[in-house]
């Protein structure tokens, strides 16, 4: 058992001073200092800090962890020439050994940002037991909770695609780990291969990007005569607990099909904006009730970064200063925790009794008075530019104690460097072939 004491409660919706927080795995209790009756806990003495739920990601790319500082020749004229000259160049040359190290890479920088829950949409050249590899270093040694899936792709054995998303679904974790069904996106699937999908995939939901470039709208129109969401309608594909990322160039018939089949939307508007594709209009999308989330789109490693990013892209998009408020913002943040919730099936982002002990202990001694009507917005505008937590518990184990990273976490990321010196060899060597 532990307990954090002598903090200010932030967890999204309420705020309280000088509290304290006694849990396991679960949080047990919360209570005003005044009332806190010392045990045999462990005793984090929080002096005033900021204790919160810890972030998640509802989408996010781990193996972009081994692209940072990585050069290749790179002159895109369009969003598929990104795909062909960046990401599929590094996808491909990853083998499990990679796949793990990049996992243990990317876990320890989330942790160091306080993310502590994670849906990652994963493509390697190793697709049998990648999942399994992600599942270990990310789960089982860093200690988070994640969901995985494979994205199938016509660019793949579509075969082995399949038997992976499949077979990780048998592995799964109840409360720590979640399974799902991934594919790429609509311009690289065949409809033999969304039909060959369709035909095994049960009851595990899709993952999938949808309509993130133009390209991806103009291809699908030409070969397919439909819309991108239209289209995977067509094979059942939409529907409750499905995940549809990005949605940039959804047009009104779509929107109203993911609202009408209960599907989820997942933005990423920083990934957006890097990649030059548009951003998408994510307050037409809570104006019709769509279960709109936040992920990173494997840009950041960070949820704070993300949460900042969003209304500032939202205003920038419609070019007005007040076109997406914190209020917006806070229902997206919202969002992301009761669909991470339902997903992994245990309570997340609430500081109350017998939700998960995922929390995060932030220093912000803060300029001017905060309290519950503006913390949200001291968290935006304060913490989030500069969001290092100095603790970071998940499921009530303590993975970040200082900001230093336990043991076991610092010691599965130790090698990642060398890892992705070898991934970048072969990316040069497969140049000089070519």
């Amino acid at each position: 058992m532990t307990a954090v004491v002598h903090a200010n409660l932030f967890d999204f919706i309420s705020w309280r001073e000088d509290a304290y927080v006694r849990f396991d795995d679960r949080i047990r209790a919360v209570g005003p200092m005044s009332e806190y009756v010392p045990g045999t806990e462990t005793v984090v003495d929080a002096r005033g800090a900021i204790l919160m739920p810890g972030l998640v990601l509802g989408h996010t790319h781990v193996y972009s962890a081994f692209a940072r500082g990585m050069s290749v020749p790179f002159a895109p004229q369009g969003f598929q020439d990104i795909l062909d000259q960046l990401w599929w160049k590094l996808d491909r040359n990853l083998d499990l050994e990679a796949v793990h190290a990049s996992g243990a890479a990317a876990a320890a920088d989330y942790l160091r940002n306080g993310v502590t829950a994670i849906v990652d949409h994963h493509a390697s050249g190793a697709i049998d037991g990648s999942l399994a590899a992600l599942g270990d270093a990310i789960v089982d040694v860093a200690g988070m909770r994640a969901a995985f899936c494979f994205e199938t792709s016509d660019r793949f054995d579509v075969d082995a695609c399949i038997r992976e998303n499949l077979a990780f679904s048998k592995r799964v974790r109840p409360g720590r780990s979640a399974a799902m069904f991934g594919l790429h996106a609509s311009m690289s699937l065949g409809d033999d291969t969304l039909r060959r999908v369709a035909a095994v995939r049960g009851d595990l939901p899709v993952h999938v990007h949808a309509a993130e470039s133009a390209e991806d709208v103009a291809m699908t129109r030409s070969r397919h005569g439909t819309s991108v969401v239209e289209r995977f309608d067509r094979f059942g594909m939409v529907g409750p607990g499905s995940l549809y990322v990005h949605c940039v160039h959804c047009d009104e018939r779509e929107l109203s099909l993911l609202k009408a089949r209960g599907a989820t939307v997942a933005v990423n508007p920083t990934s957006n904006m890097n990649n030059g594709v548009g951003l998408p209009d994510v307050a037409g999308m809570l104006a019709r009730g769509i279960p709109t989330i936040l992920g990173d789109d494997g840009m950041s490693a960070s949820a704070a970064v993300e949460i900042r990013a969003l209304g500032f892209s939202m205003n920038h998009r419609d070019g007005m200063p007040t076109a997406f408020g914190l209020a917006d913002t806070l229902r997206v943040v919202l969002n992301t925790y009761d669909f991470m919730s339902s997903l992994f099936g245990i309570r997340l982002g609430r500081i109350e009794p017998d939700a998960a002990a995922d929390l995060l202990v932030a220093d912000y001694p803060g300029p001017t008075p905060i309290g519950p009507r503006n913390a949200f917005g001291h968290f935006v505008f304060g913490m989030a530019p500069a969001f290092r937590p100095r603790h970071v518990f998940v499921n009530g184990r303590q993975v970040v104690a200082d900001f230093t990273l336990d043991d076991p976490v610092a010691a599965a990321a130790a090698g990642s460097r060398e890892k992705a010196q070898a991934v970048w060899d072969r990316l040069a060597r497969e140049g000089e072939q070519r």
